[in-house]
């Protein structure tokens, strides 16, 4: 079968087929990079305790000057050692957890920008007292910056938010026989204690 196009149809596929690859030209093909970076998470009741962070991201390995730079899918897994929360486990009955992870994506361009990015912790088993540590899931979408960008990093500071639920996957209270019970949410404040740098991208127009 034959499809006869006259002058002035052609030209205007052609024109939509160069506008299409023109908008993809300069955002480079984004693929996973992942690291282990080590922090210090400060537990209520518990104090300090060391907790790697395996932070994974969607990065471009190349940038060029002008071009967007999108940063996709990231996600960041908390382990928790035992110390943390094996408290919550016996006294208070804790089997679940879910919540929120607050932090940035640092990006270094003429400067460095920090990216407020926040992270949904899906509901999560509370290993018993035998189990596994917890890890705790987070999952966000990324910034876009503007390249040329040389560095992605994940931010040196990071706060969880984490909700406490019984076996029955009903909140956690405190003082549930008292007038005014609350559910039980803790916040954790964790800082980097090591190298937070997730990719290094290759600059295809640097001089």
């Amino acid at each position: 079968m034959r499809v006869a196009m006259t002058g002035g149809r052609l030209s205007a596929v052609t024109a939509l087929v160069v506008l299409a690859i023109g908008a993809g030209a300069g955002q480079a093909a984004a693929s996973p990079v992942s690291v282990t970076i080590p922090f210090d998470c400060n537990m209520p009741i518990i104090g300090h305790v060391n907790s790697p962070v395996v932070f994974t991201a969607d990065v471009p390995a190349t940038s060029s000057t002008g071009d967007p730079f999108t940063i996709g899918a990231w996600s960041a897994t908390v382990d928790l050692p035992h110390v943390a929360f094996d408290w919550l486990y016996g006294p208070f009955g804790a089997h679940f957890t879910d919540g929120t992870m607050d932090t940035t994506i640092d990006v270094d361009s003429t400067g460095t920008t920090q990216f407020p990015v926040t992270g949904t912790i899906a509901r999560t088993a509370v290993p018993d007292m035998t189990g596994p540590d917890l890890l705790i899931p987070a999952t966000g979408s990324g910034p876009q910056a503007t390249g040329p960008v040389t560095r992605v990093a994940a931010g040196a500071t990071a706060t969880l938010h984490l909700a406490w639920y019984d076996a029955n996957g009903d909140p956690v209270l405190l003082d549930p026989d008292g007038p005014d019970p609350q559910p039980l949410v803790l916040t954790v404040p964790c800082a980097a204690t090591g190298d937070t740098t997730i990719a290094t991208p290759v600059v295809t127009d640097a001089r």
